[in-house]
């Protein structure tokens, strides 16, 4: 599965208050800086899914890979914080450019 098709299964944007997917979140290269952070073995894990036998739902796709990335919840924080504090999305979502706070972000 190519890394952008993954999170933009987890963080689909709104088309209602117009807050984009995580792809669309901000430009391509800071988008691109945000995967490079991530560790090799999860990436190859995220690489590895075939997209035709994953239910493609977030909470499926959590639960596939969890075994081989224990740290999961670590790189879904890190993915949080940089998606809901893009300009982009914050706008649409709460009518403030003021990025959301991580103190006001849940944990998982």
């Amino acid at each position: 599965m190519h890394i952008n098709a993954f999170f933009d299964i987890l963080f689909p944007g709104d088309e209602v208050s117009g807050a984009p997917s995580f792809s669309k979140s901000d430009q391509g290269e800071m988008v691109k800086e945000f995967y490079a952070q991530i560790d090799n073995h999860t990436y190859q894990v995220i690489l590895g899914l075939d997209e035709t036998e994953v239910d493609v739902n977030a909470d499926e796709l959590i639960e596939v890979i969890k075994t081989d990335v224990p740290d999961i919840k670590l790189l879904l924080n890190d993915a949080l914080a940089f998606y809901f504090s893009r300009p982009d999305v914050v706008i649409p979502l709460t009518g403030r450019s003021v990025p959301l706070a991580t103190s006001g972000m849940a944990k998982f």
